[in-house]
């Protein structure tokens, strides 16, 4: 909990939201696991504010920008990273008038674009999933204009649109551009100039300065 305290106040002082982030890095750690390098406490605030440079989102998404979890119910690593999300949000202040999140459950969906149509998604938020096809998701993801960001690298290199990792203890921001174009995401070109792209248009980029 005082982890996540951290980060929210670090944000909340009014301190660029990114050296915000960077300021309690020190106290997040490694997740656990090689397949998510940052911690949710590092995550949520992050996609928080990559969001914020959508300029899409507001035109796309009237109030409240409904944010789905996609997660695996019998997959404990993918239950348990799906509650962090869902808590540190609504701990964070986000949930309530201006976002609303919306679990789904992968092993009980058959159908994840209508799925993702029902709930009105606009952001998808992708747990560590397990014998998953997550170009499948993606992509049902995109037709249906929805931002997909993750706390898994390597589903940016499946066609996850946005994803955190970590190199040299900073967190670094990937973006995969034609992903994220798909889903309709007009992100500014401060935000592209400190993120790395992946896929097609990859160019090499830093950590979060």
């Amino acid at each position: 909990m005082r982890q996540r305290t951290a980060v929210w106040h670090a944000v909340r002082r009014g301190r660029p939201p990114f050296l915000a982030l960077l300021a309690v890095l020190g106290l997040a750690g490694r997740a656990a696991g090689q397949s998510m390098p940052a911690p949710v406490a590092i995550q949520v605030p992050l996609f928080a504010k990559i969001l914020s440079f959508d300029r899409a989102l507001a035109e796309r998404a009237s109030a409240p920008v409904v944010v789905g979890i996609l997660f695996q119910g019998r997959f404990r690593t993918s239950a348990r990273v799906a509650d962090e999300v869902r808590e540190l949000w609504t701990d964070g202040g986000r949930a309530g008038s201006t976002i609303r999140l919306v679990p789904i459950d992968l092993d009980e969906v058959d159908d994840i674009g209508a799925a993702l149509a029902r709930a009105g998604v606009h952001v998808l938020y992708i747990a560590p999933l397990r014998a998953a096809n997550v170009g499948q998701v993606v992509a049902a993801a995109g037709r249906q204009r929805v931002t997909t960001v993750t706390g898994v690298p390597a589903y940016v290199e499946a066609g996850a649109a946005v994803g955190i990792d970590v190199r040299a203890e900073r967190p670094r921001i990937l973006i995969n551009l034609p992903a994220a174009r798909m889903a309709g995401a007009q992100f500014s070109s401060q935000l592209l100039s400190m993120a790395t792209l992946v896929g097609p248009e990859a160019r090499g980029g830093g950590s979060v300065p």
